[in-house]
């Protein structure tokens, strides 16, 4: 968070008295945040968790009387998926694992961790007694 504040929020902001902070210039300063090509959730995050609690705190011990930063219009932000056929993927990398250590003695201990989906000690601490 001090980066962001030092990185973004310090140049631009720095100067200004907080009772000459209105909504119109931290609109204008989001904006600018918006031009200069940052993320979505960087800007967003600039204002939802560095500006708008200093200015809560300033409302709070009576430096300024409003939160300017109420009335603020910030973008959505969408969550990026990435991941394009899972269970395809997910299949390769454990075919070439088990190919990898095909002629390992604890090959078969992999296979059951694999396959099985028991923790390490219960493949580990198995013994034939136990296997039907």
């Amino acid at each position: 968070l001090i980066s962001i504040f030092n990185n973004h929020i310090l140049e631009p902001l720095g100067n200004i008295h907080l009772d000459e902070l209105t909504l119109y210039k931290v609109q204008e300063f989001y904006n600018g945040m918006k031009n200069k090509g940052l993320e979505p959730k960087t800007y967003n995050r600039a204002i939802k968790e560095v500006l708008s609690p200093m200015i809560r705190y300033a409302v709070k011990n009576k430096w300024i009387n409003e939160n300017v930063t109420l009335g603020l219009k910030l973008d959505r932000v969408q969550n990026k998926k990435l991941v394009t056929n899972p269970k395809g993927k997910y299949e390769a990398i454990l075919n070439a694992i088990l190919e990898l250590y095909k002629d390992n003695l604890l090959y078969k201990a992999l296979f059951l961790l694999i396959h099985s989906g028991r923790r390490r000690d219960e493949v580990l601490s198995l013994l034939w007694q136990n296997v039907d």
